[in-house]
C-alpha cells in the first residue's frame, strides 16, 4: 500500500474550543449534579467529544495532581 499501518489506523480528533466543552458540561451538570470527572468524561465521549481527564477536572473546578 506504501502507508504505515499506524497511519491507516490513525483516529483523527477534533479539537474544540474551551467555551463549548464548558457549555456541554454545563448542560450535562444541569441533569446530573453529582457527576464526578470520570463519568463527565464519560458523558461527554458518548456525544463524541474526547477530552483528557485533566482539562474536565480543571474545568470542574477539581484539581487533580499527577
Amino acid at each position: 500500500m506504501g502507508i504505515a499501518r499506524s497511519t491507516y489506523y490513525d483516529n483523527s480528533t477534533i479539537s474544540i474550543d474551551d467555551t463549548e466543552l464548558v457549555e456541554t458540561m454545563a448542560a450535562i451538570s444541569e441533569n446530573f449534579e453529582s457527576y464526578g470527572y470520570r463519568r463527565m468524561q464519560a458523558a461527554l465521549r458518548h456525544r463524541g467529544l474526547i477530552v483528557n481527564h485533566k482539562k474536565i477536572s480543571l474545568s470542574n473546578g477539581v484539581q487533580v495532581w499527577v
